[in-house]
């Protein structure tokens, strides 16, 4: 993939240790917790680590199978953020240097349907059915092909710069 605009990242060989506490934890559709699907654990990430409560989106999606449904909402959502990067299948446009908190938008069957917190480094957290969370890079197949965008969410900047000690 080729990369334009702002600087990407320092890459990192492992992930940020402030990420070790969300790792494995289960998937449930439509979980908020203690099991999450993709959203729910975004925004449980975001609202703990970085004190920003996203909107639940309870009942607004039938299972996340629902990809026209889902999609509406992810995109509906992300108009309201910070556009961090463009992607298409061959190109990433980096608008800004993304950060620990911003939001990757991922396609899944053509349309957008995942979601996944940055981490730092090159590294996110999500989760997918019938897997528990992980860390992977999303700079990387099988993710980078699929990435719509990475997006901010302005409260979330400043949470992150305040928790992280880096510049907003």
């Amino acid at each position: 993939m080729v990369v334009s605009g702002a600087p990407a990242p320092r890459r990192t060989i492992d992930p940020p240790d402030w990420i070790a506490p969300w790792i494995g934890l289960p998937y449930g559709d439509l979980g908020r917790g203690p099991a999450f699907d993709c959203w729910g654990l975004v925004r449980e990430v975001v609202g703990m680590e970085f004190g920003v409560w996203l909107p639940s989106y309870d009942g607004r999606y039938a299972d996340t199978h629902e990809n026209a449904q889902l999609a509406a909402l992810l995109e509906s959502e992300s108009a309201r953020w910070q556009r961090i990067a463009v992607a298409d299948r061959r190109r990433l446009v980096r608008l800004a240097t993304e950060q620990p908190g911003d939001c990757l938008l991922f396609r899944q069957a053509r349309l957008a349907g995942h979601v996944a917190v940055v981490a730092g480094g090159g590294w996110m957290v999500h989760i997918e059915e019938g897997l528990h969370s992980v860390t992977e890079r999303y700079d990387e197949q099988p993710w980078a092909v699929r990435l719509i965008g990475i997006y901010r969410n302005p409260a979330i900047a400043g949470a992150a710069a305040a928790r992280l000690g880096i510049a907003a």
